[in-house]
């Protein structure tokens, strides 16, 4: 992820990245996971913090 972000240094493709990342490791469960869905719907992008069950997303405007 570090060398796609790297080559690409984009907030979307940050945001691709960190989603791909927690998904693929196992990390975001389904609850997470049902909350990043939704949130990506209306937002940049969304995805899970490393630490705890917690999750982010960017917007352009406030939503």
């Amino acid at each position: 992820m570090q060398e796609k972000i790297i080559n690409n240094p984009t907030i979307e493709n940050f945001m691709d990245c960190s989603y791909e990342f927690a998904k693929k490791t196992g990390l975001m469960n389904k609850e997470l996971l049902k909350i990043v869905n939704e949130l990506k719907k209306c937002t940049i992008g969304a995805s899970m913090a490393m630490l705890g069950n917690t999750v982010f997303a960017i917007a352009k405007r406030k939503i």
